[in-house]
Formats: C-alpha cells, sequence, structure tokens
C-alpha cells in the first residue's frame, strides 16, 4: 500500500478538480491508449512469450485487437454514452422533470490476471477511462515479462 499511496493521493486530487470529467480529455487518453499498445505491440507480444510461451498471433488477436477495438468502440459512441437520459414524468407530478446523469465515481483499482495479462488489465482500464474515472493497475506478478512492459 505504501508504494501506491503517492499515486492514489496524485489521481484523487485529479478526480476532484474534474480533469478526467471532459470529454476530449477522455479521448485524448483512449487514443493514448492505442498509440501505446501500436508502439509497444511488439513488446507486449514479446512478453506474452516470454511468461506463458504464447504466439506472437496469437497475443495480437486473442488480447491487443481486442482492446484496440474496444477503445475505438468506446471513442465513436463516448458522446452518446455521456448524455443525460430524460424521462416523461406522469401528470401528476408536473411540472417535475426525471433524468439519469452519468456521472464518474472516482479512483479505480484494476488487478490484472497471469493468464491474459494484458486484455483483463487494459480492457477495464479502458472502460475507467471512458466512463471519466482514474485508475490504478496492478499486474500479475505472476506473470513478471508481461507486467514489465504494462
Amino acid at each position: 500500500m505504501e508504494k501506491i499511496a503517492p499515486y492514489l493521493k496524485e489521481l484523487k486530487s485529479n478526480f476532484n478538480k474534474g480533469i478526467s470529467k471532459d470529454l476530449a480529455f477522455r479521448k485524448s487518453q483512449l487514443h493514448a491508449v492505442i498509440r501505446g499498445i501500436t508502439e509497444l505491440s511488439n513488446d507486449l507480444k514479446a512478453g506474452c512469450m516470454k511468461d506463458l510461451g504464447r504466439c506472437e498471433f496469437f497475443t495480437e488477436i486473442g488480447e491487443l485487437m481486442g482492446i484496440i477495438d474496444h477503445c475505438k468502440h468506446n471513442l465513436e459512441h463516448l458522446d452518446e454514452y455521456a448524455k443525460d437520459v430524460w424521462f416523461d414524468t406522469p401528470l401528476l407530478l408536473a411540472p417535475n422533470s426525471a433524468r439519469i446523469k452519468y456521472e464518474p465515481l472516482g479512483v479505480v483499482l484494476i488487478f490484472g490476471s497471469w493468464n491474459y495479462p494484458y486484455y483483463v488489465t487494459l480492457k477495464p482500464l479502458v472502460q475507467a477511462i471512458a466512463t471519466g474515472n482514474c485508475a490504478i493497475i496492478k499486474p500479475s506478478e505472476m506473470s513478471p515479462a508481461s507486467s514489465a512492459v504494462v
């Protein structure tokens, strides 16, 4: 816990400032995830090969492409997901109105797994970013080479 305390404090501060609520910020972070996976693709594949003996093709198809597709889907639909949803109220309650306002909740801790070190770690990160939350990632110690790349 001592290792993450300063990061947790910084993330809580950033969340309280509202930095992660801005849709443009969220989109830039999702683009950064795509760019990071693309640039580190060879290192990510090598990490899986070293830890799990998994071939590069399976890592690309089974993990990396899924994360990138998830990012792209969220980028495409983020404006729609963030909109308030308004409901009609019964006439008896007039002139009231009702809505669902989607709000981020804070800082998220994501635990990775050893057998799918990227997908199980980075897909929830993408969702945390898309919803406006801040996140700390704790990769699995059972896959050290993959965790080092993350």
